[in-house]
């Protein structure tokens, strides 16, 4: 059977070929002086943008995919897709689309998810691919007590699992309590049945256009495991055992 891949996405999951050739990552915005020193700067003024936010340079990109669509390639699991594909059923990307009064809005992914969706609907036809957000609701994705339950959630209502599928997780990109409650909910759930994937940034090869390097699937706890190694949990828990667990 075919496997479930369910992907965080944050903001340095995309890369993007500038005029001379060279891919930069488009979230990249290293800050020194006030001044961005990351790739992304090289994005923006490839683009010809000035003062942009990432949430509104990868809406401008998504707004012009049709003249961008071969020069912006998923960095991070970009190659795990390629070499898996075939092992695919549907894709979950998870990205964060939060309310207007959030500072942290102008790093929002969603678009960045929209981009990825676009790049892999054009590479692999067979491929069902479904974006899930949040934050419109308040949930705070550095909030690792509401992550955990806004992931409970989505287990149980958004992604939809089939009795013996293969599950694969892939949380490079994203928050790190977001991440953090998706790998540990998902454990809560699923024990064993849960794979994840580990990805190593090589900047030379990624500059050449060739996404990072992975390792996995690696197997995760076991429900019972989960229990023990992640006594946090406990809060969670009413007469002493915990929720969603089975």
């Amino acid at each position: 059977m075919k496997a479930v891949l369910i992907a965080t996405i944050g903001t340095r999951d995309l890369m993007f070929q500038i005029s001379s050739g060279t891919w930069y990552n488009i979230g990249d915005d290293r800050m020194q002086n006030g001044e961005i020193i990351g790739e992304q700067a090289e994005v923006i003024s490839d683009l010809q943008l000035h003062n942009i936010t990432f949430r509104d340079l990868t809406k401008y990109l998504l707004d012009k995919i049709t003249i961008y669509q071969e020069r912006i390639k998923p960095v991070i699991i970009g190659k795990l897709l390629s070499e898996k594909a075939a092992d695919i059923e549907t894709v979950y990307l998870i990205a964060t689309d939060q309310k207007l009064k959030v500072r942290e809005r102008q790093k929002d992914t969603l678009y960045a998810a929209e981009l990825i969706k676009a790049w892999i609907v054009n590479q692999f036809t067979h491929i069902n691919v479904e974006i899930i957000t949040l934050g419109q609701d308040g949930t705070n994705p550095s909030n690792f007590e509401q992550m955990f339950y806004w992931w409970r959630r989505t287990w149980r209502e958004k992604i939809t699992i089939q009795v013996d599928q293969p599950i694969w997780l892939c949380l490079k990109g994203g928050v790190g309590q977001a991440s953090e409650a998706s790998r540990i909910s998902g454990l809560s759930f699923y024990g064993d049945r849960i794979q994840f994937f580990e990805f190593q940034q090589n900047t030379p090869a990624n500059q050449a256009g060739i996404p990072s390097d992975y390792s996995g699937p690696f197997l995760g706890f076991s429900k019972e495991e989960a229990k023990l190694f992640f006594p946090s949990l406990r809060r969670f828990s009413r007469k002493g055992s915990i929720q969603g667990l089975g």
